[in-house]
Parts: C-alpha cells; sequence; structure tokens
C-alpha cells in the first residue's frame, strides 16, 4: 500500500511539469517561426553591436630615445709644480782693489808710464818702452792745466819729458827737460833742480794703510819760450803708487807704475832761488 502511494505522487509531479515544458517548447516556435501562428508582437530590435575599435596595427612610433649625454669630465686642474725658489745669489764680494798705478783719483797736469829704480826714473815712450835718460818718454796732458794755462797747452795733447838719473839736491840741467807737440810747441821746460825727499833720494813715501804706498817728488826749472828766457820758472809736484808697503817699497823696486805731474806753478825767477836758471 505504501509503494502504490509513493507511485502517484511520482506521477503528479509528472503531470505538474509537462504543461510546462508545453509551452516552453510553443514559445520557442513562435520565436523561430517554424510551426504555429506567428506571434504578431514586435521583436525587441537587436542592439547593432557597436564596431570594436580596430587597432592600428602600424606599430606606435616609439619615441626616439636621446642617449643621455655623456657628462665631459671636468679636466683635472693641471697641478702646477711649485716652483722651485731661484737661490738668491750671494752678492759678489768685490775685493778692495788695489790703487791702480795707471789712474789718478784726481785731475792731473799730466801722466806718463814709468819704471821707478832705486836711483833713476825711465820714461816710457809711445812704444810702450822705458827709456833711460837722456832718452824721453811720451806725456799725455790732462785737465789740472792750472798755471800752465797760459803756456797755450791743452787737454789730449802730447809731449816729451825726459828720464831721470840725476841727484837730488844740486844744480841739473835738462835741456830740455819737457817739450809739448801742439799747442805750446814753442815752449820748453829745462830742469835745474831736484829737491831731497824725506824718505830717500828725491822720494817722500806715504804708506796707504791697504798694502800699497805712494811716492812723490818735485822737479824744477824754467821756462823759455822759442828758445830764449821768459823770466818764468817752474815747479813739477809728481806721484806715483806702488803695490807695496812703505816699509818694503825700496826692497822691490824696480816697480812699472804710472808718474802723475798732480800740480804745478808758474813763477817769477830771482836770482839764486830755485828753480835755478841755467844762466
Amino acid at each position: 500500500m505504501r509503494h502504490r502511494t509513493r507511485g502517484l505522487s511520482d506521477l503528479r509531479v509528472v503531470v505538474r511539469f509537462v504543461p510546462a515544458a508545453v509551452l516552453l517548447a510553443a514559445a520557442f516556435s513562435a520565436c523561430s517561426g517554424s510551426g504555429g501562428t506567428a506571434n504578431t508582437a514586435p521583436s525587441a530590435p537587436t542592439p547593432t553591436p557597436s564596431p570594436t575599435p580596430i587597432t592600428s596595427t602600424s606599430p606606435s612610433s616609439t619615441p626616439t630615445h636621446s642617449p643621455t649625454p655623456s657628462p665631459t669630465p671636468t679636466a683635472s686642474p693641471t697641478h702646477t709644480p711649485t716652483p722651485t725658489p731661484t737661490p738668491t745669489a750671494s752678492p759678489t764680494r768685490t775685493p778692495t782693489p788695489t790703487p791702480s798705478p795707471t789712474t789718478s783719483a784726481a785731475p792731473d797736469l799730466f801722466t806718463v808710464g814709468c819704471q821707478v829704480g832705486s836711483n833713476y826714473i825711465d820714461f816710457e815712450n809711445a812704444s810702450n818702452t822705458y827709456v833711460p835718460a837722456p832718452g824721453y818718454g811720451q806725456l799725455t796732458i790732462g785737465t789740472n792745466l792750472g798755471q800752465f794755462s797760459s803756456l797755450g797747452i791743452t787737454t789730449g795733447e802730447t809731449g816729451q819729458i825726459q828720464s831721470l838719473n840725476e841727484g837730488t839736491g844740486v844744480a841739473i840741467s835738462i835741456v830740455p827737460f819737457i817739450t809739448f807737440n801742439g799747442a805750446g810747441s814753442q815752449y820748453t821746460l829745462n830742469a835745474t833742480y831736484i829737491p831731497p825727499g824725506q824718505t830717500a833720494g828725491p822720494f817722500t813715501v806715504v804708506d796707504n794703510g791697504n798694502g800699497t804706498s805712494t811716492a812723490t817728488f818735485e822737479v824744477d826749472g824754467n821756462i823759455e819760450n822759442g828758445g830764449f828766457p821768459t823770466g818764468n820758472g817752474f815747479r813739477i809736484f809728481f806721484s806715483a803708487t806702488f803695490p807695496f808697503p812703505a816699509a818694503t817699497l825700496f826692497t822691490n823696486l824696480p816697480q812699472d807704475t804710472t808718474c802723475i805731474a798732480t800740480s804745478a806753478d808758474v813763477l817769477s825767477l830771482s836770482h839764486g832761488s830755485h828753480p835755478l836758471s841755467r844762466h
């Protein structure tokens, strides 16, 4: 009895679903237009699908990749080497010069090269030769003319001077002692006297304190013009410097040096006075 009831229940379920299936089939036929009466209700418009946008196949231009510029390397600053300091030259020590025997510290009347011995003075000629007496050397007129300017001589002209080997303190006669080659050539200076010096012979020697010494001597005489006495005399003062102290000068003679007539006087003659006249 229980099984029968279950079978009826199943049947009712089938019957219930049949009409629903029929209705679904009819609806499907109406929509497709096959069989049965066409459904006159308008169908809802089928929406037109929007066109799918065509993706361009052209490749998008890839933006040109500008290479990142390589940074310009900053030049390393050139290393300027520290200059080696130039050593400051030590000032050259100029030795104290030995007074040259060929120069005069002061203006002079004239100069002449000479060789001085213990008992003679030989003057140097134009050929640079020391000529013994009675030979002549060549003198050059300087700038300290003094009273000798009255003789008409001029700076730079030359003249002749006789070498000496006479004694001192006595009357001598050297004719001529000095002559001039330019202006004043009419005048003649005749030596008549050589005063004795305070050291030896005609010389007075002074030590200069620097290893040198200076000897001075004097020659007196008279002046003639064209061979005739003028009534005037002269007194010439000479100087010569040597590279030896006074204490050893005479042991080192003879020496070559320069005899400088540092100054001179022109004076009137009187009988029995010096300079001596040869008349």
